[in-house]
């Protein structure tokens, strides 16, 4: 996989996990990708079933992010999205 930039590999991914603090969730997710200095940064959101803006925050960046919703109280939900992530 690859960060941003084409070509640079992804060295590191920043999970962020929400459940209705969508209200916190942009602010948060911009300084996840401030961290990136073409090294190779990826951002994961996991909402996890949110009922509020969380989903529509999320949509917001597009393409800049990974995007994992769920259910709310899936158990293991990290483990499962390792495998992706690789």
């Amino acid at each position: 996989m690859t960060g941003r930039d084409a070509g640079v590999p992804t060295r590191t991914t920043i999970f962020v996990i929400c459940f209705n603090y969508g209200r916190f969730l942009a602010r948060a997710v911009e300084s996840a990708l401030g961290q990136d200095d073409n090294d190779g940064v990826r951002v994961a959101v996991v909402d996890d079933g949110s009922t509020e803006e969380t989903p529509a925050v999320t949509a917001s960046f597009g393409g800049r992010i990974v995007s994992y919703p769920k259910a709310n109280g899936e158990l293991a939900a990290c483990a499962e999205l390792r495998g992706r992530t690789r």
